[in-house]
């Protein structure tokens, strides 16, 4: 029992794993292949209370309004 329980914690650690660094890459490839002047433009629209948005919330807008 305990070493099935080992194996699906595993399982579910690793699926996480590369949905994070998937996400990640995802987000990188977005901002770096968006121009310079609308990564600026989106983040002063997106600024709220002066917190600025992080990449990926820049980069799923990007995507959505391209």
């Amino acid at each position: 029992m305990m070493k099935a329980l080992k194996v699906v914690i595993c399982v579910i650690s690793f699926v996480t794993a590369l949905v994070f660094a998937g996400t990640s890459d995802m987000t990188e490839q977005v901002i770096y292949t968006m121009p310079t002047e609308t990564y600026h433009d989106i983040k002063e629209t997106l600024t709220v209370n002066g917190d600025s948005p992080s990449d990926y919330e820049i980069a799923m807008f990007y995507l959505k309004n391209k």
